[in-house]
């Protein structure tokens, strides 16, 4: 409870700014799948979040960064080149709530940068580059959560299907990041 507690706060404050801001964003990976699952967002590992521009992450992280009240906040930068980013951009923001990890686990939002790059975008994550064709980022649609209102991907059900196969409705138990769908 405390970790949904955390993530609802943390969520709010997020989207607020960002809609303060101007700044497009959709649910994505395992919010998208709780969204979808009718789940918790505390669920998951995580609560992911997709923006496709390097300007909105900088204001984000520069927001975000100022308003700390219970949360960390870092970012991860692109340290190889690569075909559609390059050396010092922004490719993830991770704020996290700040817990006693021995007794609970913390809520954890990450906002990836995704790139826009031979008609999709993409968004480097370790060892992989996951895609996003551009059709599903050119607008969105919006869901209740709790009493948030979220951006979803066009088309999102069509978008976990790429990413989790067609039996996305059904929780896999041994998932591994090889097994995404939409990996180049």
């Amino acid at each position: 409870k405390n970790k949904e507690r955390a993530i609802i706060n943390i969520l709010k404050k997020l989207t607020n700014e960002m809609s303060a801001n101007n700044i497009d964003y959709w649910m994505d990976f395992s919010a998208l799948l709780a969204l979808h699952r009718n789940e918790d967002f505390s669920d998951f590992s995580d609560v992911d979040i997709a923006i496709n521009s390097l300007d909105s992450a900088n204001m984000i992280f520069k927001i975000m960064s100022k308003q700390k009240e219970n949360y960390n906040i870092y970012k991860t930068l692109i340290d190889e080149k690569l075909n559609y980013a390059n050396v010092g951009d922004i490719k993830q923001i991770c704020i996290e709530s700040t817990v006693d990890l021995e007794k609970e686990e913390p809520a954890i939002i990450d906002i990836h940068v995704k790139f826009f790059h031979e008609n999709k975008y993409k968004c480097p994550f370790g060892k992989f580059t996951f895609f996003t064709p551009a059709s599903y980022l050119e607008g969105y649609e919006v869901i209740a959560y709790k009493d948030i209102l979220l951006n979803i991907p066009l088309n999102s059900q069509e978008y976990l299907e790429l990413i989790y196969g067609k039996n996305w409705k059904i929780p896999v138990e041994n998932w591994k990041a090889g097994d995404y769908g939409n990996i180049l």
